[in-house]
Order: structure tokens, then C-alpha cells, then sequence
């Protein structure tokens, strides 16, 4: 059991979630008076449901969610169900748990959401219909072939190729296939089976691959030029970022690259992923809303570990 399950508080926390995405409906919307750590008290936004006594206190990133889907108006938003996770989010220099949202099975389709917060860049989430899936089943294979042929039966070959790079480089470090793990299989059926095709997806005429998807045979000399950077720059970040590294290359990607596969990055991008990894360490703090509020206060250096403990 997770220590933090012991102290529960007056809101809903990520990690009482563990590794399930409960789905709840909402039954209002209030505007609360809350007290920081500082003593100070800040109105928030706190979604309440029903048959349950305890909020969940919005954030930004999942207010947007929530607005994108059922509209600008939160009285609105009463009657409607959501699905919620726990994620690990950036708090300082490390990440902790925090809520955010899956979807709704109250919407038609998947849909994505553009999330803007201050210093720093867009980025695209996915809202998926977590009721009846429209877009096909997501993926169950339990090993890399049956899954590339499931992927590429609902998406056709180009997109299920575009998809499959990017779950690599999302989910599994940009490893190849065969050496994902049982957890990075997992990881990317889940990532695939969010993935929308394109309306204008060309047929399917593209051959079987054995486990990964096709890749060219001899690359032209300016793509292995290319390629050698992306490598140099991936060693360096893990001898800066030692096991920090997977964190700091998957924000790169998000943040300069719109999660983009180092293999569809422009020369803007690669120098932007450059830089971005270089500085990681010294980020600013995303909203920390969502997450466990003493480790958040500990690692923002507003309290020192240890201090006012019950």
C-alpha cells in the first residue's frame, strides 16, 4: 500500500487511483476558498460527484479538458461523466502523481485538445470516447506482430506507420520492437489505440512486416548525417540526466516536437531539443494542482522535509 493512502484529505488524490481509470459523473461544479501551504487562502475550481463525499480540485491543463469536451459553461457540465488517471506530472526537478483526464463516454469520438499554459509551449491531448469505441477496438495483442497487424488494419499502413514511430519514441524510449518490455508493449497498445486516422488515409498496399514496420534499406547520406546528431544528442542527455534521462527526452519531444518521432523532426526542432535538455533541470514548475501537496511544497522548497509532521 501506498504511504500517501494513509492520509487521506479533504480532496480526491492521483494515487488513490493506482493503475485504473474510474470513470465518475459529475454533479457540480463550485468555486472553493482553499488554504496553501503558505496559510493564504485561493479560490479554486472543485468538481464534485455523485455518491461521493470528496472534490477534485482542477487545474489548467484539466479544466481545458473538460471544457473542450462539454462546453465553456461548468453549470453545464452537471450530469456528464468523465474518466480520469493517475499520471506522473513535472513538480520541480522530479514528478509525482497527478490526476488527469482520459476522456468521457459521453462524447462521439476522440477528439484533440490543445492545452496552453503560461511559459510554456502548446501541446496536444487526446480525449478519448471511453464508452463504446468508434474508431475500431483498441489493440489487444500480446506480443509485437499481432499488434503492428491490428494497428494497421484500423489505421491503413501509412498511418499505422506514422503511429507506430511515435509510440516507440513515447512509450519505449525509441527502442525497436523486439526490445520493448512486457510494460512498453502495454504502454503502446494503449498509445495505438488512441491514435485517430486521417480521413483521407491512402489504401493499404504496404508489405507484412516481420515485427517492426518497414524501414528503407540504404538511407541517403544526409539522413545518416541526421541521424548520427539525434544519436550524439540522445548520449549526451543520458550522461547529463543519468535516470532522469527517459523524463527529460519524452518533455523534449512533447515540448519542441509535438511528441513527433526523432526521425520527423525538422532542423528547427533538433535544435530546439537541443537546447530544451540542456536547461531541463531548470524548468520552471508546471501547476503542481492535483498533486499530493507536502511532497509538492517539499520539492518547490516552500517547506523542508520533515517540518510539522503529525
Amino acid at each position: 500500500m501506498d504511504w500517501r493512502l494513509m492520509f487521506k484529505g479533504d480532496y480526491i488524490q492521483a494515487v488513490e487511483f493506482g493503475d485504473s481509470k474510474p470513470t465518475f459523473k459529475i454533479s457540480e461544479v463550485r468555486l472553493c476558498k482553499l488554504e496553501g501551504e503558505d496559510g493564504r487562502t485561493k479560490d479554486k475550481g472543485v468538481v464534485f460527484f455523485e455518491g461521493k463525499d470528496r472534490g477534485w480540485v482542477l487545474c489548467k491543463t484539466n479544466a481545458i479538458c473538460l471544457a473542450a469536451m462539454f462546453g465553456p459553461d461548468t453549470s453545464t457540465w452537471s450530469g456528464k461523466r468523465v474518466t480520469l488517471y493517475s499520471a506522473m506530472v513535472q513538480v520541480g526537478k522530479s514528478k509525482q502523481p497527478g490526476i488527469r483526464v482520459r476522456g468521457s463516454p459521453d462524447i462521439k469520438e476522440s477528439m484533440q485538445v490543445e492545452i496552453k499554459l503560461p511559459r510554456k509551449k502548446p501541446t496536444m491531448v487526446t480525449m478519448q470516447a471511453t464508452g463504446e469505441q468508434r474508431n475500431g477496438p483498441a489493440p489487444t495483442a500480446s506480443n509485437t506482430t499481432a499488434l503492428w497487424k491490428e494497428t494497421k488494419a484500423r489505421l491503413g499502413a501509412e498511418k499505422a506507420k506514422e503511429a507506430w514511430d511515435a509510440a516507440a519514441e513515447q512509450c519505449a524510449d525509441g527502442k525497436p520492437s523486439k526490445e520493448w518490455t512486457e510494460a512498453e508493449l502495454l504502454s503502446v497498445g494503449e498509445f495505438l489505440s488512441s491514435w485517430s486516422p486521417a480521413l483521407d488515409a491512402p489504401p493499404d498496399k504496404a508489405p507484412e512486416p516481420k515485427v517492426d514496420p518497414p524501414k528503407p534499406v540504404e538511407p541517403s547520406s544526409d539522413n545518416r548525417s541526421r541521424n548520427a546528431r539525434i544519436a550524439k544528442i540522445r548520449e549526451e542527455a543520458k550522461e547529463r540526466h543519468g535516470e532522469l534521462f527517459a523524463d527529460a527526452w519524452a518533455d523534449a519531444c512533447r515540448e519542441c516536437a509535438n511528441g513527433k518521432p526523432s526521425t520527423q523532426w525538422s532542423e528547427k526542432e533538433i535544435l530546439a531539443v537541443t537546447d530544451y535538455l540542456s536547461r531541463w533541470r531548470v524548468l520552471p514548475v508546471e501547476d503542481t494542482t492535483g498533486v499530493d501537496p507536502e511532497a509538492a511544497a517539499i520539492l518547490t522548497g516552500e517547506r523542508e522535509p520533515g517540518s510539522d509532521d503529525d
